[in-house]
């Protein structure tokens, strides 16, 4: 069975030259509230088989609830996590 993987990221931002050329009309790229919103589509559609997280410890006092407009609990199952300094990696497999 073949794996198709989707990345969210805000890399269009750090590295401009690896992102490509921008959107017809020169609107800005989607930023972290459309791909939450995205994410959360393909969840409810159950298109997401793996989800990767990147924890990093950051006090910003608001943010996007990644998980917060699902209509329904998704079952998860942690299946990698990977601790260093700042930063924690969690791997998490989408039980159907």
């Amino acid at each position: 069975m073949g794996r198709t993987r989707h990345r969210w990221h805000r890399g269009h931002r750090r590295h401009p030259q690896r992102a490509g050329p921008g959107p017809p009309g020169g609107r800005e790229p989607p930023g972290v509230r459309d791909q939450s919103s995205l994410a959360q589509q393909y969840l409810r559609a159950g298109q997401i088989d793996e989800i990767d997280l990147n924890v990093v410890p950051v006090l910003l006092g608001g943010g996007v609830a990644l998980f917060g407009n699902l209509d329904k609990a998704i079952d998860l199952e942690r299946t990698r996590v990977v601790e260093s300094d700042g930063v924690t990696h969690v791997r998490y497999r989408v039980r159907t």
